[in-house]
This record gives C-alpha cells, structure tokens and sequence, in this order.
C-alpha cells in the first residue's frame, strides 16, 4: 500500500486524523496524529504497529509545523535526536514512563512548548533537548536522569 493509499484508508475512517510522514523527513514509519493527541504507527501495508513501535526515530516529526499535541505510546523507549525539533505549534507533549532516553536537540525550537513532565524513567536527555524553547517556564526533570 502507498503512503497516499494508506492516508486516503485512515482519512475516511477517522476524518480528524493527519498524516505526519509527508511533513517529515522519516522514511521509517507512517504516523497519524489524531486531534486528540494519540499517535499511531503504521507500516506501509497499513498494519497499526503502534503498540509494537519501540522509538520514536532521528527527525520522525522534523519541522511539522501543525503539531499541537502528542502522546508517546507506552510502547515507546527512546525519542531520537531531533525527533520534534521545529514543531512550532506543540504546546502539549505527554511522555509515557516507558521512555528511557531522549535524544539529542529532540525538542529543540518548540517555541510554543510551554510545560513537560519527563516521567521517573528516564535515564538520559540529550544536550540542546530544549534549545530555543522560548515560551518553556516549567519542567520537571527527575532524579533518574543522569
């Protein structure tokens, strides 16, 4: 299945739904961000690998502007390096406990991010994970992260 078949599949069974993969520059995986925030993977034959998605890759949501709320997937351990870097309009990000690591600049330049919660499990934030993070004024980091 294309990723134009694929988006036309999820567009008519959920018309709230946005195709992420044509604004990004992963080539990995297909991803629908609902307007409630929930994210789910898909391969390119249109299976749902949410649940079995195990990272979110280097520059999955790169530069897409329109992003205003993501959930991390309980399934997910790691966010890769520059993974929402430019996400000018994400102002909510929900972090599952199962992340262990996030990567190199992975928020950068969210200029709209406003508060993150980074849950007790993380083990390690890349430098410049919250480079230009202008209107940032809360964020709780905890003793884990070394």
């Amino acid at each position: 299945m294309s990723p134009f078949e694929l988006k036309m599949k999820l567009d008519l069974a959920d018309d709230k739904a946005r195709f992420v993969k044509e604004h990004s520059m992963s080539s990995v995986m297909n991803v629908i961000v609902t307007d409630d925030g929930h994210t789910h993977f898909f391969d390119d034959d249109g299976n749902d690998i949410t649940e079995h998605a195990i990272s979110i890759e280097d520059y999955t949501f790169y530069n897409y502007k329109s992003l205003t709320s993501i959930v991390i997937p309980d399934s997910v351990t790691s966010i890769g390096k520059w993974a929402f870097s430019q996400c000018m309009s994400l102002t909510n990000i929900f972090i599952s406990d199962s992340v262990a690591h996030i990567r190199y600049c992975a928020f950068s330049h969210c200029i709209s991010l406003k508060s993150i919660v980074i849950p007790d499990y993380v083990k390690s934030i890349g430098d410049s994970t919250f480079f230009n993070c202008i209107s940032l004024t809360s964020i709780s980091i905890p003793d884990s992260v070394t």
